[in-house]
């Protein structure tokens, strides 16, 4: 791994000075204001140089100055609404943004670095081409975001993270700042599978579908802030999408509607339901032709779009089915397309096998139109396939 190297040039980083005067500040945090008081003389001088030296006398600086009380902001929001490590980093860059509005992005990402590292995080600094970047560590799978090994630890440059989707970053030549505060910190997690806690924003949506012979509507409510929190999240491992819980909002909604639209049924005619809405409630299309890029989606966001695919619908009838008959479930990938299996009391058609277990095959997408289970799509039946994920 290469370092850079510089002429040390002495120079005297100004101490972060004490004043009495605070000022309030107002950051929109998706539904949430979240208000604050802060006292803009703590900030450091606008000069910054990438080399150790300075980096070690600027975080002793400012661990030396009073940033307790910001420290102590962030981690009581992170808590109130069950923030993970992203949307504790997403919260402060929002934050910096608002106390140093005037400043360059080099002197955002040092802010940045050090309050990461005083939340416990391992955050690690390089440079390239006079620019900082931030890298974190992690124990999550992303996509598309540059990362570097580095003592059996594996950093992604978060400052790379949002719009990764859109636009794919490739891996920089840099040079890391060997200044090491916090070589023991936790991960930065990516995980979803609770959702955060802010106060819901609601939207209408009405999803007509076929159910038992005629077409229905029903008429559901969703929550504008998972929307726009997955719309610049970061590409994370195929089974999260599934496995990512349905939002309270849209549980209090859909949900409950349908366990009184299946109330009687047996469980075989239950599970042909759900089939039967996911298959017939929405318009399919691949990500890359809808999106213009490569989108997985979360329950949430399938009924919130007009389109989706495979993947996506897999995340529906995979939630559905938890949250509804609570029957044993396998996430099944074939190179390009991805289903679910269920085990019944009676399984039908040609069966899938896991772990000494059998399941009927109960594919998302279609026949479309159709409540059909134990059919496998149209040219799968003898291709391999990967278990990715279950549901006990």
């Amino acid at each position: 791994m290469r370092f850079s190297f510089f002429v040390i040039a002495v120079i005297i980083l100004h101490s972060c000075s004490l004043s009495a005067e605070s000022q309030q500040f107002n950051v929109m945090f998706y539904s949430e204001t979240i208000s604050f008081d802060f006292d803009k003389d703590k900030l450091p001088s606008d000069y910054y140089r990438f080399d150790e030296w300075f980096v070690r006398r600027y975080y002793q600086e400012l661990s030396d100055g009073n940033f307790d009380e910001l420290i102590s902001i962030l981690k009581e929001n992170q808590q109130k609404y069950n923030l993970n490590g992203w949307l504790t980093y997403d919260l402060i860059t929002e934050m910096i943004d608002e106390i140093a509005s005037e400043k360059s992005t080099n002197y955002k990402r040092l802010l940045t670095w050090f309050l990461l590292t005083k939340m416990d995080y391992d955050a690690r600094l390089t440079h390239y081409k006079s620019t900082y970047y931030i890298q974190v560590y992690t124990t999550d799978n992303l996509y598309q975001i540059p990362f570097f090994e580095l003592n059996d630890r594996t950093f992604i440059n978060v400052t790379a993270v949002k719009n990764s989707k859109k636009n794919r970053r490739k891996n920089l030549d840099f040079f890391l700042i060997e200044y090491i505060p916090n070589p023991k910190g936790k991960p930065l997690t990516f995980s979803l599978i609770e959702t955060p806690t802010f106060t819901p924003e609601i939207v209408t949506r009405t999803i007509r579908y076929w159910g038992d012979g005629e077409w229905r509507k029903i008429m559901i409510n969703l929550d504008k802030n998972i929307i726009n929190l997955m719309d610049d999240y970061p590409i994370v491992e195929e089974r999260d999408y599934l496995e990512r819980n349905f939002s309270g909002t849209l549980k209090n909604s859909l949900v409950n509607q349908l366990r009184q639209q299946m109330a009687g049924l047996s469980e075989l005619d239950k599970v042909q339901f759900l089939l039967a809405f996911t298959r017939s409630g929405f318009k399919y299309k691949e990500d890359t032709e809808h999106f213009g890029y490569n989108r997985p989606m979360i329950a949430d966001e399938v009924l919130y779009y007009t389109f989706s695919d495979c993947e996506d619908r897999s995340a529906l009838f995979y939630n559905l089915v938890k949250e509804l008959i609570d029957l044993p479930m396998i996430i099944v990938a074939y190179s390009d397309h991805l289903t679910i299996g269920v085990k019944l009391k009676n399984n039908k058609g040609k069966l899938l096998h896991h772990n000494g277990e059998t399941y009927t095959i109960c594919d998302p997408t279609g026949p479309n139109n159709s409540d059909e289970v134990g059919i496998y799509p149209k040219g799968y039946e003898r291709k391999s396939y990967e278990i990715i994920g279950s549901y006990e």
